[in-house]
C-alpha cells in the first residue's frame, strides 16, 4: 500500500453479503470506509459511546479475546445493542467450545482457553475491541481513539490481481502435497462451517517465510445454496481475515478465513475457524469442498507494517508453487453437522 499525506490507504475493502435480522449499510458508500483504531482495552460499552456520536449505521467491531478474536455487527440504535451482543456471544462461546475434546491433549489447551474466554465473558477486558469499521467518511473524535484512517479499494489494484481460483490447477485431494496441513476436521451444519487443521513439521516449514499466509476456503455448490454472514466470524488464527467474495467467479459460494501471518504459527496446535451462514439450502444437498491455500502478501504490499492493519483481506495472493489443495469434498447430505477427519495422505 502507498501513503499519503495522513491518511493511510489500504488495500481492503467492507463488502457486505447479507445476515438475517442484520440491517444493510449505506451502499452508495460502499467504496469508502472508515476504520477507528482504538487505544488499548476499550470495552464493548465504550465502543457504543463512540459510535453515539456517528450518524446510525450498522458498524463492523472487531474484538479480542487472549486467544483469538471474532467480528461482530453493533447497531448504535438500538438500545439493546449490550445485552443482545453478550447473549449471543454466549451462545457463539458455548457453540466453539462443544467442538474441542478436554480429554484429548491437543484438543485441551484450545478447551480451556474458550472456557476460560466464556468464564470471564463480559469482565473488564473481555473482550476488548481492536477497531471499528463503519461505512462511508466518519469524522470523529474521541480520548479512545488512536487513529483514524479512510479505507478504499484502488480498482486499477484490483483488476490486476491474480488470485488463482482456477479449480484446473488444484492437485487432487486424494494426493496430498507436502504443505497440506498433517490432519484436520470439517463440520458444516445448516449454521456455518467449522474448521481444524494441525500443522506439523513439514506443514509449518514450507511457510516459513516473513510474508508468508494460508487461508481455509469452505465452497459450497452452487452460489444459490448458501450465503456467508458477515458477521459472527472467529477464529485463532493470528490477525485473521474474512475474505471477501468480489473475484470468484465460479459457481462456487467460498466461506473463507485465513491468515497473512504464517510466521506466527506453532506445530501441534490446532488452529480453527468458524465462518456462519446467513442462509444454507440443506433441501438441495450441495457438494461441499474444504480447501487449503498458502498464501504470500501481494506485490503491491510493500510496506509489511501498513498491510498488518489490514489483516490481508485483500493483500494477500495465492502461489503458483503451492497450488490450491482440496482436503475433503462430500455431499451435504453425507455428514450433516458432523465432524469429518481428515489427513496427509
Amino acid at each position: 500500500a502507498s501513503q499519503y499525506q495522513g491518511v493511510a490507504i489500504l488495500i481492503i475493502g467492507l463488502f457486505l453479503i447479507g445476515c438475517e435480522n442484520i440491517p444493510t449499510l449505506n451502499e452508495a458508500e460502499e467504496d469508502v470506509t472508515t476504520r477507528l483504531i482504538l487505544v488499548d482495552d476499550v470495552s464493548v460499552e465504550q465502543t457504543l459511546e463512540i459510535l453515539s456520536y456517528a450518524p446510525a449505521k450498522i458498524a463492523e467491531v472487531r474484538l479480542r479475546y487472549p486467544d483469538h478474536e471474532t467480528i461482530w455487527g453493533f447497531d448504535p440504535a438500538n438500545p439493546d445493542a449490550i445485552d443482545d451482543f453478550y447473549s449471543e456471544e454466549e451462545k457463539q462461546l458455548s457453540f466453539l467450545l462443544s467442538n474441542f475434546d478436554p480429554n484429548d491433549p491437543l484438543e485441551a489447551e484450545v478447551y480451556d482457553q474458550l472456557f476460560s474466554d466464556l468464564e470471564n465473558l463480559g469482565n473488564p477486558g473481555v473482550p476488548m475491541v481492536r477497531w471499528i469499521e463503519v461505512s462511508g467518511r466518519l469524522e470523529i473524535d474521541s480520548p479512545l481513539l488512536s487513529e483514524v484512517q479512510y479505507v478504499e479499494v484502488p480498482h486499477d489494484i484490483l483488476e490486476q490481481r491474480d488470485i488463482g481460483r482456477s479449480h484446473e490447477a488444484i492437485t487432487d485431494w486424494t494426493r496430498d502435497a507436502y504443505y497440506v496441513p498433517v490432519g484436520g476436521t470439517s463440520k458444516i451444519s445448516a449454521s456455518g462451517t467449522f474448521q481444524k487443521i494441525l500443522l506439523d513439521d513439514k506443514a509449518r516449514a514450507a511457510l516459513s517465510g516473513t510474508r508468508d499466509g494460508l487461508e481455509i476456503d469452505t465452497l459450497i455448490k452452487g452460489k444459490s445454496n448458501a450465503t456467508c454472514a458477515m458477521f459472527g466470524v472467529s477464529s485463532n488464527l493470528p490477525n485473521f481475515y474474512r475474505d471477501t467474495e468480489i473475484f470468484d467467479t465460479s459457481d462456487y459460494r467460498n466461506c473463507a478465513v485465513g491468515t497473512g501471518f504464517a510466521r506466527k504459527l506453532t506445530t501441534w496446535t490446532w488452529y480453527w475457524t468458524w465462518h456462519p451462514f446467513s442462509y444454507f439450502n440443506t433441501k438441495q444437498n450441495p457438494l461441499i469442498r474444504v480447501q487449503y491455500q498458502p498464501s504470500r502478501w501481494c506485490w503491491w504490499e510493500p510496506t509489511l507494517d501498513i498491510a498488518c492493519i489490514a489483516d490481508g483481506a485483500l493483500c494477500t495472493c495465492s502461489r503458483t508453487d503451492m497450488p490450491i489443495e482440496d482436503l475433503i469434498m462430500y455431499n451435504y447430505n453425507e455428514a450433516p453437522g458432523r465432524e469429518l477427519y481428515w489427513w496427509r495422505n
